[in-house]
């Protein structure tokens, strides 16, 4: 009995020390990842199936351009596609007569090159169809904008019919704030950022939980160059429990153990 108090007391003793070890800090909630999304292409907007300050997961469509034209080119340069392979493939028949005929003093040495030149273009030729091909559909796939990550639509600028050139505007058509991962951001002087770095635990308390913490960054330059005490900027990752009540700018405390 008397070893057990002894344990449990002992115990206690080393739970008073960590805490007069451990520090706090004061932080505020901050996007840990913000994203501006555009599409790649232009064209004309058929589908916008989110509202500003919605809730999104990743993968989620956010803008759909119309299909139309994108479509259009798929099936068009496909069809190049196939008409210049039947063109390679027809030059390189050519190519194994003429080598035949050659041999049999049929055909003279320049006519054999220019079969040469004949299959070589042909073979270009079907180079340039598959490349026109394949950006027709890297088109398409770019004029669906995905959410790339779990997150808040921030600002959304287009709706259904907003015509989009991206030559002439090239501001993002939605924000989005990423939400399964946040950070806290402080301001720390030369000692207690290396220090934090060099922590074993960190922990975020927000809204009365305790978030097991990791170091996302600590800034190379401080915010203050010519103060007397300099300062750096800190980033504390976490994983909340509920995304949609986060407050961007919100006080937190991290605490250093």
């Amino acid at each position: 009995m008397l070893k057990l108090k002894l344990m449990s007391l002992f115990l206690l003793v080393l739970i008073s020390i960590g805490q007069l070890h451990a520090r706090s800090y004061q932080a505020q909630i901050d996007w840990q990842e913000k994203a501006g999304l555009s599409t790649t292409v232009s064209g004309k907007v058929s589908v916008v199936p989110v509202k500003r300050g919605a809730l999104v997961r990743k993968g989620q469509v956010l803008l759909r351009l119309d299909p139309l034209v994108f479509n259009a080119m798929i099936r068009k340069t496909r069809a190049l596609l196939r008409k210049a392979r039947v063109a390679r493939e027809e030059a390189d028949r050519e190519m194994k007569r003429g080598i035949e005929l050659k041999n049999r003093t049929l055909i003279s040495v320049h006519q054999l090159e220019l079969v040469k030149i004949a299959q070589a273009k042909a073979h270009a030729d079907f180079q340039i169809a598959l490349a026109a091909f394949r950006v027709a559909k890297n088109n398409k796939a770019n004029s669906v904008i995905r959410a790339p990550f779990t997150g808040l639509l921030l600002s959304l600028r287009a709706t259904t019919g907003t015509v989009i050139n991206v030559d002439a505007d090239t501001r993002p058509l939605l924000v989005l704030g990423r939400v399964d991962v946040l950070s806290a951001r402080l301001l720390l002087g030369i000692a207690d950022s290396r220090s934090i770095r060099g922590a074993q635990k960190l922990v975020v308390i927000w809204q009365g939980k305790r978030y097991k913490a990791s170091l996302a960054s600590i800034a190379v330059e401080p915010v203050n160059k010519t103060a007397a005490t300099l300062m750096y900027r800190v980033s504390i990752s976490f994983r909340p429990d509920k995304p949609v009540s986060i407050r961007i700018g919100e006080k937190v405390k991290v605490i250093v153990e």
